[in-house]
């Protein structure tokens, strides 16, 4: 299975760019898991963004039978893994609070890809 994975993430290199898309493949096996991954060179360098890799890794694996469980990550760390910015605000005045956080929001609300996550 390991080597199947790596293949047709060799595959999808090798037809996209070659050294301009990917600096290495990393693999590790760890009791019943496999992790393949595929280091990107830098986004103004490769000619796929991470999510096309990463889908068309998908499709070059295909099915596997017998298997339970896989999953592909365009995301899986480093720059660009989960929230950039967190801003959480705090003060025994409610309605100081609340002020605050409409202030925030409509200054945030500039900047593209900008969305809140409540959590109350």
């Amino acid at each position: 299975m390991k080597k199947k994975l790596i293949q047709a993430a060799q595959e999808v290199t090798s037809k996209n760019g070659d050294k301009e898309l990917v600096e290495g493949i990393f693999s590790s096996i760890h009791d019943n898991t496999i992790e393949i991954r595929a280091y990107l060179t830098p986004p103004d360098v490769r000619p796929l963004s991470t999510a096309d890799v990463t889908r068309r890794w998908r499709e070059q694996v295909g099915v596997i039978p017998g298997l339970e469980y896989i999953k592909f990550e365009s995301d899986a760390g480093g720059p660009g893994r989960g929230a950039a910015m967190s801003v959480e605000l705090s003060h025994q005045k409610m309605d100081l609070l609340e002020r605050a956080s409409a202030d925030m929001a409509k200054a945030l609300s500039f900047y593209p890809n900008t969305k809140a996550a409540d959590r109350f």
